[in-house]
């Protein structure tokens, strides 16, 4: 005689679909940011910040720095430094050379020689002439390793400024702040004329009225106010 298994000891039938997910008695929970990795991610931020001050400053006075190999070749530079570079007509070619005219390569090339040579000054090359960029060159060793590290500044122009930023700065009126500008970057005041389209008489008189409200007798006094004053910084 064969026994009848209960149906309350069938197995029970597969579910159709995904298996249900049994839910975890906790959720995890992310352990809160400690303050020491709090005040260690503070101190990068600052760090950062500061850093991009140095940088913004350096632009501002036309400076970077650029490192050599003997053979002439950019193996770092200042960050920042590589688009103004390309702004000026000299973007770094793909093999880390400046595309220089055959003049100034050479002298770039003489100048690496006798500076990897331990001269005791400074190296100066004429990078270029319009814009005019020069570089000074020193073999260092500032993390023990010797390095060929050149100091580049390039001209800046007076003209490029804010007007408002002169005009703030001096006491001027939008005429002689743009005046100011054409002396400072080397126009006589005949050429300034004609760059603004002003007649010489137009030009004389401004100028008059700007060297009062500088302070000085002429042209140099306004090109020596301009230069040291804090005008180009950002």
């Amino acid at each position: 005689m064969v026994s009848r298994v209960p149906a309350s000891c069938w197995p029970a039938p597969p579910r159709r679909g995904f298996p249900r997910r049994r839910r975890p008695a906790a959720w995890p929970i992310s352990p809160p940011i400690s303050g020491l990795a709090l005040g260690g991610w503070r101190q990068l931020q600052q760090a950062r910040a500061r850093a991009a001050l140095d940088r913004g400053l350096a632009g501002d006075l036309g400076a970077g720095w650029l490192l050599f190999s003997p053979a002439g070749q950019v193996t770092a530079l200042a960050e920042g430094l590589a688009e103004r570079l390309e702004a000026m007509g000299l973007p770094l070619r793909a093999d880390g050379r400046l595309p220089l005219p055959e003049p100034e390569a050479v002298a770039l090339r003489l100048a690496l020689a006798k500076a990897g040579e331990g001269a005791s000054l400074p190296v100066p090359v004429l990078l270029s002439r319009a814009p005019r960029v020069e570089l000074m060159l020193r073999r260092e060793a500032p993390a023990g390793e010797p390095l060929l590290v050149g100091r580049l500044r390039h001209a800046l122009s007076a003209r490029a400024l804010p007007l408002a930023r002169l005009t703030t700065a001096f006491g001027l009126s939008r005429s002689e702040a743009r005046l100011a500008a054409c002396l400072c970057d080397g126009l006589s005041l005949s050429e300034a004329a004609t760059e603004l389209g002003w007649t010489q008489e137009t030009a004389r008189s401004c100028s008059k009225q700007l060297f009062a409200r500088m302070g000085v007798s002429g042209q140099p006094g306004v090109v020596r106010r301009m230069l040291a004053s804090a005008v180009w910084l950002g």
